[in-house]
């Protein structure tokens, strides 16, 4: 009953992952992004590794540092495409370019925030965007027009897609 002693179990810590919603909401389809965080936490339970995060019109103040790997949903402002086309970029699309609009010159986007973290060595190792063209970000109110809202449903598959592609499993609530 001797024999060698036991090696200890590895210690697996997970790895973290955001889903984070950006948006205006105070600006109809602008809001897309954080209607649907919204919808994906009352719709869905997700293990502790995963946070949902209200990310706003994002800023600095969003701690993108901290994830391996996120999930951006926002508004994709490109007047060659129809309203409530859902489009999905990688990491090294976005890196390539793939994300250019911005509000103002003191706002900064999704690229650029993680081109910073890049130059810090910070960035999280996988990024994954959905964005979804708007057909109303020019008008004040809240609420989504209906060409946006009808496409939530495929836009959250796409996302809970992507968390099984990540190993992740998540059950929807009752």
């Amino acid at each position: 009953m001797g024999g060698a002693p036991k090696a200890p179990l590895p210690l697996i810590i997970p790895i973290m992952i955001g889903i984070i919603g950006i948006g205006n909401i105070l600006l109809k389809d602008d809001g897309v992004g954080i209607e649907t965080v919204r919808r994906l936490d009352k719709n869905y339970i997700f293990p502790q590794n995963v946070q949902i995060i209200d990310g706003g019109t994002l800023s600095f103040s969003i701690p993108l540092h901290q994830f391996e790997k996120i999930i951006v949903i926002d508004a994709y402002r490109d007047s060659t495409k129809k309203p409530g086309k859902i489009v999905v970029l990688n990491r090294k699309e976005i890196m390539n370019g793939g994300i250019k609009q911005k509000v103002t010159s003191h706002d900064i986007n999704l690229f650029e925030y993680l081109y910073l973290l890049d130059l810090r060595g910070e960035a999280p190792e996988d990024v994954f965007f959905v964005g979804i063209v708007p057909q109303d970000i020019e008008t004040s109110g809240i609420g989504l027009t209906e060409t946006v809202k009808k496409v939530l449903p495929e836009v959250e598959r796409i996302i809970i897609e992507k968390l099984k592609s990540w190993g992740i499993s998540v059950d929807a609530r009752a």
